[in-house]
């Protein structure tokens, strides 16, 4: 299995089709390396975890690991320049500059979406603005899939170096982070990536490798990521189990029968290992990329700080070039045609998709989950979270008996023949046990009063702070959310309305 550790993340973490046959696939590659001879696991940055996760899933007494060490360097390192800074500004204008001067560039991102200042399609907008002559090329999960697009397919075309050729930028998300070789020389004079963390620091590396001629790399990255957080596996194990205890507890009488929600202990476990080094690295994002890339033998040096005025004036452009890309894209949502069910699951069910179908079934999706006219603006405030509030709200309220019926589907829907389930999936889909913590919280009486000013000495935000401490760790478990209640006596209106801000923000 080459790419082990990345391939082994997929199968336990991906939100791709596995997900729906998560367990079953697990037993099925469970079977497979018990039925084989040998294993051999691949990887650069091979683990204890992956080996130790190999061998539970074998689960046989005469299983003995061999571990081959290979000390390879690169005999060609590349030369990195890693770039400071909040945002990416340096980097923007040195990617300009290359373009400017007839350089030819590949740019790894992270980032897909129109809500992202730097995401793959604003800056291919930015660059078609300031450079209409030059060819670009957007790589991304869409593209791939539109038979319009030039990029339609081009990871699996044996040719792809053939398909690059003649681009002048080519812009590349993480649907080409691994999997993939450009073995072509001479398509690229230098390779930029820009890295907010919603990657680990392991598949940055990954990316910038793709491309194997050691041309000059730049990068920068978010000095910590969003994805940050506890990196104590046992930790996130003990949050599972309980999240899917208080999710399940009130359907046990709902005719599912025996629930097995941990089939499988050694992939769960596993999951939480890589999980926990993936937040480890995020802490410290930015470094932890810069390390690894040193440990693999390359030269590693600083820029010189941009100029703060040129800086703003980049982030400007940047930021007004994300605007009215977004509001293209909502307008395109907003103004396609309504289609039916049966030709929404057509679209749903197909592999490929033109940017037509695409704004097609987000507006039939919006229109089955509001149930009103779609407008730019809904598309803003469903791209904000707008129906996950409303849905813990209405449950809150006057859909109390509609919950036990919800949750029944989902969950039933999230069992295999054998009745198992994956927990960091279904923790995710049911949401019985945030409505009872919730409802134990009051927080609808306390919080939902629009015209109220709050004061840090109300009667009833002092029984909410004392409920709120009471209930932290359930907090914590449900809604991630971490309650400090450490905090002095004159700081109380602050950290009760900190409690409410924030609970507030779920609903």
């Amino acid at each position: 299995m080459d790419e082990a550790e990345q391939s082994i993340w997929h199968l336990l973490n991906s939100t791709t089709d596995i997900e729906n046959y998560r367990v079953d696939t697990i037993a099925m590659f469970s079977q497979l390396l018990q039925e084989g001879d040998r294993t051999w696991l691949l990887d650069a940055d091979l683990t204890n975890t992956a080996i130790e996760f190999t061998s539970g899933l074998v689960n046989r007494q005469d299983f003995e690991p061999y571990i081959v060490l290979n000390n390879y360097l690169f005999e060609e390192p590349w030369n990195i320049t890693i770039y400071s800074g909040n945002e990416p500004t340096g980097l923007q204008q040195k990617l300009f500059d290359y373009l400017g001067n007839h350089k030819k560039c590949l740019l790894h991102l992270d980032s897909q979406k129109r809500k992202g200042k730097y995401s793959g399609v604003n800056i291919e907008r930015m660059v078609n603005k300031q450079y209409p002559h030059l060819k670009t090329l957007l790589i991304d999960s869409h593209t791939v899939q539109n038979p319009d697009h030039p990029a339609y397919r081009i990871l699996t075309d044996e040719n792809i170096g053939d398909r690059l050729s003649g681009y002048d930028l080519v812009i590349a998300t993480p649907t080409i982070e691994t999997g993939v070789s450009i073995d072509t020389k001479g398509l690229f004079d230098a390779v930029f990536g820009i890295f907010f963390g919603v990657v680990s620091a392991d598949s940055v590396r990954q990316a910038l490798a793709r491309y194997r001629e050691p041309v000059e790399r730049h990068i920068w990255a978010k000095t910590y990521s969003p994805i940050s957080g506890n990196p104590d596996y046992k930790q996130a194990l003990t949050r599972q189990s309980k999240a899917i205890r208080a999710h399940t507890r009130g359907l046990q009488d709902a005719d599912l029968g025996h629930i097995d929600v941990n089939p499988s202990p050694v992939a769960l476990t596993t999951w939480a290992k890589i999980q926990a080094r993936v937040k480890a690295d995020a802490i410290r994002f930015r470094d932890a990329i810069i390390d690894g890339l040193k440990a693999d033998g390359h030269i590693v040096t600083s820029s010189d700080d941009i100029d703060k005025a040129e800086s703003k004036k980049l982030l400007e452009i940047a930021t007004v070039n994300r605007d009215e890309s977004y509001s293209e894209e909502c307008e395109a949502i907003a103004e396609q045609v309504t289609i039916d069910d049966e030709r929404a699951k057509q679209i749903e069910d197909s592999k490929s998709r033109t940017d037509e179908h695409k704004c097609q079934l987000r507006k039939y999706k919006l229109i089955k989950s509001y149930g009103v006219e779609v407008t730019p603006e809904l598309v803003q405030l469903d791209d904000d979270g707008l129906y996950k509030k409303l849905r813990l709200f209405y449950f809150l309220t006057d859909g109390k008996e509609y919950l036990k019926p919800r949750d029944k589907t989902k969950l039933s829907n999230l069992l295999n023949s054998k009745g198992q389930l994956w927990q960091p999936t279904a923790n995710k889909a049911l949401i019985r046990g945030q409505i009872d913590l919730l409802r134990k919280l009051d927080i609808v009486n306390v919080l939902m009063q629009p015209e109220r000013e709050y004061r840090g000495a109300d009667a009833d935000l002092v029984k909410f702070k004392k409920r709120v401490i009471r209930h932290r760790y359930a907090i914590r478990t449900m809604f991630g959310i971490e309650i400090n209640p450490a905090a002095s006596a004159g700081m109380a209106t602050i950290r009760v309305k900190l409690y409410h801000d924030r609970l507030k923000s779920i609903i």
